[in-house]
């Protein structure tokens, strides 16, 4: 789980070994404090960060799908504009299909930069790869709070130790 960005905010941890940054952390105490005064609860930092990270999930779902979606259409939009464009400059001269395929690759390589698909994919896979990271973390924080939970409570006797 050691990642040097934050899960919550996606800012540079102090140290990678952290949970989350500082900003969080202050965000975490704030809230644990005021639930602890006003609800007389305890909210441990793994089980605020797991909820917060959870609530960014369906967000991010909703965006990547977007992006799915508009990388899609981009690409089919490349791919028949690029077709038309061949075969426009050809005026009904047959050439190889060898030929054909370098001049196809070529124009969809050229449109595909000048429609900003190069843009979209990268956000689409940084999108894609924020998003697997958060289910994972959060897989990893519902471990973590489950062997916390499983743990038996300490007797008088250990405690007096």
């Amino acid at each position: 789980m050691i990642n040097k960005e934050c899960p919550l905010c996606d800012k540079k941890k102090d140290q990678a070994r952290y949970l989350v940054c500082s900003e969080c952390y202050r965000l975490w105490t704030n809230q644990a404090g005021k639930t602890l005064a006003t609800k007389g609860q305890i909210i441990s930092i793994l089980d605020w960060t797991k909820e917060e990270t959870e609530k960014k999930l369906p967000t991010l779902r909703a965006g990547l799908s977007e992006k799915q979606t508009k990388y899609k259409v981009l690409q089919d939009e490349v791919n028949n504009e690029a077709f038309r464009k061949i075969i426009a400059s050809l005026q009904g001269k047959k050439i190889p299909d060898e030929v054909f395929q370098v001049a196809l690759i070529e124009t969809k390589k050229k449109l595909w930069a000048e429609k900003g698909g190069n843009k979209l994919h990268f956000e689409f896979k940084s999108l894609e790869e924020r998003l697997n990271f958060l289910e994972s973390f959060c897989q990893e924080l519902q471990k973590k709070t489950e062997n916390e939970a499983a743990k038996p409570l300490p007797t008088e006797a250990e405690e007096s130790l």
